[in-house]
């Protein structure tokens, strides 16, 4: 509204102001529950035409916008051409159009060296003299953000609050205290205000005025806003009144009266004094802004509100990895199905609401409405936080901590194994600083032993104490994602000897969630990576020896896993997960020794096997299995893994009982045949010296080979590939000699038995 137009509202509230009476304000201040002083303060008017009440409404430069007229039974109604404005005690020495005068201190020309901070001018614009380099206060052709007009097309800025010299130094509020300022809905709770004691200033209900009151003397002071306890209106515009001016203030706090008490009027009327009130605030004032009450609907802002509500102690509970998600759960991270999450999303959307400022200043709560494109928004915008790029285990605070692979996470803690190894019993508390998909599902307990467990082993190994040596080391070396040993573990026995037992023992002691169940078949599929991420241990359970082409591609990947190489994670409908390392460790049972074809013997030196000689066909304990599956769950068997782990990393290597080497001896012919050929059919030089003595054309050694295998079930390949597996033996080596005086291909150091000539060649 224009300043022509204001001043028929100021002019006539002055004719109506003049109508009161002595006395007059004393029956309105009895009927309202106010004081008088309070009413006058404000400024009340009559007017004898409709015998009603006027009461002014003001703007942020205390100009009288809107008058509203009170009957005598409380019926209001404005005066028309109204406004609604804000209520509150005008302070008469503001000027709000004051021309900016320096007084004592002086303006410097800006100049090519000391450009104008706000348009970057060099002529024309001036700065304060106190600080030029960091001036205070600016006078430019700017208007956008100025405070006042300096007249000839500039405008002054102040920059910092000791630059605001103006002439006029009063606010537009009459200084009634200098406690905190009570933003209320209407007068009379504006004059309950004033009665207690404090700066009051009443607005429109609901959201009318926000504007206004932004441009309110508010800045850097306690705001209380307070609510009504009515249909719900009054909780609604409090919430908005409150986003509204919460980045005035750092002390910005909303209040509900008590329940059954409407507003501040009718609070004040029961009795309530300054005292009481400033009490109830510090107990039930609330500063931050309703959980349903979203600031904005940008995604990023979403998002970061989301995440803060899935916080546990200051860190995110929600991660991303591998392109999964992953969610903190009971001391450790854990699959999160993104369907899953998206629910999740969608869940904390439901009823929520976001603050929406028009281009005239007024804010408004929209409800915000969820859907498919807006919850993948929100997502893509969490990942600026959520991602963790190194592989897991691994620490996410930047601070220094025990290496990961030292750590074994439990229910009720971290155990520290490097102390642990050392005599000490270390626990860290279990934190999402620590982004760990595995964990032992059960207390820590250094104290936990099992007779059943013993009694077991001592039973199934016939007192062998190697043996159980080496399932201890093995089952500890299960513990830590550490694959530095490079090893894998057969257990070879005949049909119920025990070895079905102890895997089941082995996954509930690990806990299922860390193990994971393949096949000779499906490792060597395209997938077969897949189940593996994140596992401490993989087992194949009753096996059966693959066939050839099965065998050669299981083997190449049994070999990659345990050997710590980076492989190519196929994923079924996702993206496949490039340059992944995988730490679990493979444990095979089989009745037989698997058929595996092992050329250069790269299997041989990665392969633990432990013999299980007793069988129990016919005479088994059906419930045993059982009974000691429980023992694990309890966390029973897990100090008998932590000691056999203890003597694993002081010995540096895993206990070899008698008939695993035997097994060892056993498998090497099988697995590499060239072995077993060269064992049955020839004779090594038996030192370098009489190596010339020992010659066999490669043709003849070839045939030899060729029919061996054929009478033994082995693919014998081409010529090439069994020189290659030949050259693999040192003591072997391929020349080119003179024989009968002419050139002939032979191997060197190795020679035909007269029995294998006989046999293969008549």
């Amino acid at each position: 509204m224009s300043d022509k137009e204001q001043i028929p509202f100021a002019q006539t509230f002055e004719t109506y102001r003049q109508n009161v009476m002595p006395g007059m304000l004393s029956v309105l201040a009895e009927q309202l529950g106010v004081s008088a002083k309070s009413l006058e303060a404000i400024g009340v008017g009559y007017t004898f035409a409709t015998q009603s009440w006027v009461t002014p409404e003001r703007d942020e430069n205390g100009e009288i916008i809107g008058l509203v007229q009170r009957s005598l039974g409380g019926k209001k109604i404005a005066i028309k051409g109204s406004k609604r404005g804000l209520c509150y005690v005008f302070n008469p020495d503001f000027k709000s159009k004051s021309v900016y005068i320096p007084g004592k201190h002086n303006w410097i020309r800006v100049s090519r060296d000391r450009p104008c901070p706000l348009c970057s001018r060099t002529k024309w614009c001036m700065v304060s003299a106190e600080n030029p380099a960091d001036p205070a206060a600016v006078i430019c052709g700017l208007a956008s953000g100025a405070v006042a007009e300096c007249g000839n097309g500039t405008y002054l800025h102040i920059l910092k609050p000791e630059g605001d010299k103006r002439r006029n130094s009063t606010t537009v509020l009459a200084p009634t205290s200098s406690g905190p300022i009570l933003i209320v809905e209407g007068f009379t709770d504006t004059a309950a205000g004033l009665d207690l004691g404090f700066t009051t200033i009443g607005k429109p209900a609901g959201a009318g005025g926000l504007k206004m009151l932004r441009q309110m003397p508010l800045s850097g002071r306690p705001i209380w806003v307070f609510g009504e306890n009515d249909s719900g209106a009054g909780r609604e515009g409090m919430e908005r009144t409150f986003l509204a001016l919460r980045d005035l203030s750092n002390e910005v706090v909303k209040v509900m009266p008590p329940a059954g008490i409407k507003d501040l009027r009718a609070w004040l009327q029961s009795g309530l004094t300054r005292e009481a009130l400033e009490e109830y605030v510090a107990k039930h004032g609330v500063a931050a802004a309703d959980a349903a009450v979203l600031e904005s609907d940008a995604p990023s802002y979403i998002a970061k509100v989301w995440l803060d509500e899935n916080k546990v102690d200051g860190f995110l509970r929600i991660r991303r990895y591998a392109k999964d998600w992953f969610e903190y759960v009971d001391g450790h991270y854990t699959l999160l199905d993104e369907d899953v999450l998206r629910g999740r999303v969608y869940s904390f959307l439901e009823g929520r609401r976001y603050k929406n400022i028009s281009q005239a200043g007024d804010v408004t709560l929209v409800e915000y409405k969820a859907n498919r494109r807006k919850v993948s928004d929100i997502l893509d915008a969490a990942n600026q936080w959520c991602p963790v790029d190194a592989e897991p285990p691994t620490w996410l605070d930047g601070q220094p901590h025990p290496h990961a692979i030292d750590l074994i996470p439990f229910q009720n803690g971290i155990l520290d194994v490097k102390e642990y190894c050392e005599g000490n019993i270390v626990l860290y508390p279990p934190t999402p600083a620590f982004f760990s998909l595995n964990i032992l599902p059960y207390d820590y307990d250094p104290d936990a032993h099992s007779d059943l467990w013993d009694e077991f082993l001592n039973d199934v190994f016939s007192g062998n104490q190697a043996k159980v040596a080496l399932l201890a080391e093995w089952m500890g070396y299960n513990c830590v994602p550490d694959i530095y040993f490079e090893k894998m573990m057969l257990f070879h026995g005949p049909p119920r000897s025990g070895k079905s037992t102890v895997l089941e023992a082995m996954r509930e002691m690990l806990g299922r969630h860390q193990c994971c169940e393949v096949t000779f078949q499906n490792l060597c599929s395209s997938f077969g990576y897949h189940a593996m991420v994140g596992k401490l241990a993989a087992m194949i359970g009753d096996a059966k020896t693959p066939r050839a082409r099965e065998s050669d591609a299981a083997l190449e990947k049994i070999l990659q896993i345990t050997g710590g190489d980076p492989v190519n994670v196929q994923r079924k409908y996702r993206d496949d997960l490039a340059s992944t390392k995988l730490y679990c460790r493979f444990t095979i049972a089989m009745n037989d020794l698997p058929a595996f074809t092992d050329h250069v013997k790269a299997l041989e030196p990665r392969l633990n096997i432990l013999a299980f000689e007793n069988s129990y066909v016919g005479r088994e304990d059906r419930s045993l299995k059982r009974r000691i599956c429980q023992e694990a769950k309890a966390g029973k068997l897990i100090n008998f893994a932590l000691q056999g782990l203890k003597r694993l990393r002081a010995q540096q290597k895993f206990t070899e009982p008698p008939s695993s080497q035997q097994l060892a001896d056993q498998f090497r012919l099988i697995a590499t045949p060239i072995y077993a050929f060269l064992d049955e059919c020839c004779e090594l030089a038996p030192t370098v010296e009489e190596r010339k003595d020992y010659v066999e054309l490669k043709d003849v050694l070839f045939q030899v080979w060729k029919r061996w295998c054929e009478d033994n079930g082995r693919s014998y390949g081409m010529k090439q590939q069994f020189g290659v597996k030949l050259n693999c033996i040192p003591s072997i080596t391929s020349s080119r000699i003179r024989i009968n005086g002419k050139p002939q291909y032979v191997y060197q150091g190795v020679r035909l038995t007269q029995q294998a000539k006989i046999t293969y060649l008549g």
